[in-house]
């Protein structure tokens, strides 16, 4: 597999990020209309673009950090489904989002851990 440099991976970082701006933005949009399900699914999309920025976030520092684990990274970002994982992306999104460590016990982490949004939004949009 080709290895992307990491002018390539800021600038992948930067388009998840005017991704998550733009899918909140028509997220917002749909919610004025009066299109709420639709409005939710964006929403969630939006978050989930903000978790993708911030785990590639995390692999641009640890590469710095130590360059020698390049390779190891960039395999875990491409390969294990860290980008693509809906919930993965979710709950680095909602950890890296809110000050502090939140605990497993917080309500909203078991919610996003356990699938939540992901069902909740299948069942909103079928429901539309």
């Amino acid at each position: 597999m080709t290895r992307p440099p990491e002018d390539v991976l800021s600038e992948l970082k930067i388009e998840a990020w005017r991704n998550a701006v733009r899918l909140f933005r028509d997220a917002c949009a749909l919610y004025s209309a009066r299109g709420y399900a639709s409005s939710y699914a964006l929403a969630v999309l939006a978050f989930e673009e903000l978790g993708k920025a911030y785990g590639i976030d995390r692999v641009c520092d640890a590469i710095c950090l130590n360059p020698e684990s390049r390779e190891e990274w960039l395999e875990h970002l491409l390969s294990n489904g860290f980008l693509t994982n809906h919930r993965w992306k979710q709950e680095s999104a909602y950890f890296d989002s809110i000050p502090g460590n939140p605990r497993t016990s917080d309500g909203k982490a078991r919610f996003i851990g356990g699938g939540g949004w992901g069902q909740h939004t299948q069942v909103r949009v079928a429901g539309a």
